[in-house]
């Protein structure tokens, strides 16, 4: 009798807690449009003009996308007014001298006059071509729709770079703000995840990685929705629909295949039977195998341009030959992509990019900060799981599906990046880490700490709240004053 009345006592307590979990989870996702609106806003306008790495490369392929043109040419070819732009606001402006509001806003009369244009359609060989010639032109709609309004209305090309942000930022809080409400647990690990200082930085830009993010941030919390649902959630054909855009999407956006693996996740009872799971996963695979290919295909051009500016650097990178290298030896490649990622010195540098290295990675914020803050990640990853219990077989699929990411990231890296002198000695491979940005790796960065979620280890919700929330405004209060001071 006594056991019986410890055990309904053990039941109360825990039905307890998990309904004060989920009560104040509740509001979670107003709590992120509260916190990221105002955050999001200021570093959109207080950082400068193009000052984000690579946004002036964006700002090309996003102005041709508002056209209509979806495969890029080779020759990018824009605006004298946005070359001019370009030129008084050119790649860490930092390192030349500081800013002011005044001059920023003076650029604000500058008519966008699209019909001169600064190469008078010729062909400008290398110096035309952009790496984010590669991108499709998926992640670019939200903002393209935007900057074609703009354009329509005569505004300046300073001011459609600033709709452009905005544009970026508004779908970005959108698409997240769904992503916590569709989420059965794990809130508060995708809410620290996308207001991180890098996180933020992006979304607040021109960069396709702003919409990129945030379709990783939805599909990840679709499927977990569908995967660890009290009971089995009957998929239909509105569902498996859904779930197919949503991985042909971020396939496309982030050039991510090891997506098609997420399904896996959800158990065979929702499909109906296993025939049935199996049958989706392939046809998702086919899918994204589709999309994939037919983008290279279509995009050829821009591909084969890209080898033949890497021919052309100080460090020569040969495209083919480092594609080859995958296939003729996967074994030094594997022994590659483990000691990068194992590399105590790689992880240290890319912790610091993931948690937030600004501007044109020129703007690192405190290393006391970026330990905070991953501090944070996973405090939330370990203890602040609701009732959920990952099996070993589960989490050896998420674990898949992070490994297969982590290798097409290095795989990419290795292929775009890694110099022939490299590759032609090999007494050189030892001490090589492959080339890759920090801020590609936030994508896998949600999924990769769901790994950490136990049941046994807790934290009061509302203690964990306060110290998240106060961690996200000192973080993100750091980076805008560096921002600011930086270059003004």
């Amino acid at each position: 009798m006594k056991k019986a009345t410890e055990l309904a006592d053990d039941l109360a307590c825990e039905a307890g807690y998990v309904w004060e979990k989920r009560r104040i989870d509740r509001h979670l996702p107003v709590l992120f449009l509260v916190l990221g609106l105002p955050i999001g806003l200021l570093y959109a306008f207080i950082m400068p003009p193009l000052q984000v790495a690579d946004e002036g490369s964006h700002f090309a392929r996003l102005y041709w996308v508002s056209r209509g043109a979806c495969v890029a040419s080779p020759d990018v070819d824009i605006p004298q007014s946005f070359a001019r732009l370009n030129e008084r606001f050119p790649p860490r402006l930092q390192n030349q001298r500081k800013t002011s509001m005044a001059e920023i806003w003076s650029y604000s009369q500058v008519p966008p006059n699209g019909t001169v244009m600064e190469g008078n359609g010729r062909q400008r060989s290398f110096d035309g071509f952009i790496n984010q010639n590669l991108y499709c032109c998926l992640p670019y709609v939200p903002a393209a729709v935007i900057l074609n309004a703009g354009r329509h209305l005569g505004l300046s090309p300073l001011l459609l770079m600033y709709l452009a942000r905005v544009g970026n930022l508004t779908v970005y809080l959108a698409l997240t703000f769904f992503a916590l409400c569709l989420l059965p647990d794990f809130q508060w690990v995708l809410f620290c995840v996308a207001l991180m200082p890098m996180a933020m930085h992006q979304a607040a830009s021109i960069s396709a990685d702003s919409v990129g993010f945030a379709l990783s941030f939805l599909l990840c919390a679709y499927v977990f929705r569908l995967a660890f649902a009290k009971l089995p959630q009957p998929i239909g054909a509105s569902q498996l629909m859904l779930l197919g855009t949503l991985i042909a999407l971020v396939a496309l956006s982030r050039s991510l295949p090891a997506v098609v693996l997420l399904p896996l996740l959800i158990p065979s009872a929702s499909f109906g039977s296993a025939r049935r799971r199996w049958l989706a996963i392939a046809a998702f695979t086919l899918l994204t195998v589709v999309c994939l290919g037919s983008w290279q295909y279509l995009n050829r051009a821009n591909i084969e341009r890209l080898s033949e500016e890497r021919a052309t650097r100080e460090w020569v990178v040969d495209v083919h030959s480092n594609t080859q290298f995958l296939y003729q030896h996967p074994l030094e490649a594997s022994s590659f992509f483990v000691r990068t990622i194992t590399s105590f010195d790689y992880i240290r540098k890319k912790s610091t990019e993931v948690v937030g290295r600004l501007g044109w990675l020129s703007l690192s914020l405190p290393g006391w900060l970026v330990c905070l803050y991953v501090a944070l990640l996973a405090m939330a990853g370990a203890t602040q799981t609701i009732d959920t219990k990952l099996s070993w077989l589960r989490r050896g699929l998420l674990l898949a599906f992070i490994v297969a990411g982590a290798a097409s990231i290095l795989a990419a890296g290795w292929v775009l990046e890694t110099p022939i002198v490299i590759l032609g000695v090999p007494g050189s491979w030892a001490g090589f880490h492959i080339l890759t940005q920090g801020r590609y790796w936030i994508p896998l960065a949600f999924p990769a700490l769901i790994l950490l979620s136990n049941t046994r280890i807790r934290l009061k919700r509302w203690a964990f709240a306060v110290v998240g929330v106060a961690v996200i405004l000192t973080a993100n209060g750091v980076a805008i004053h560096a921002i600011r001071s930086t270059y003004y």
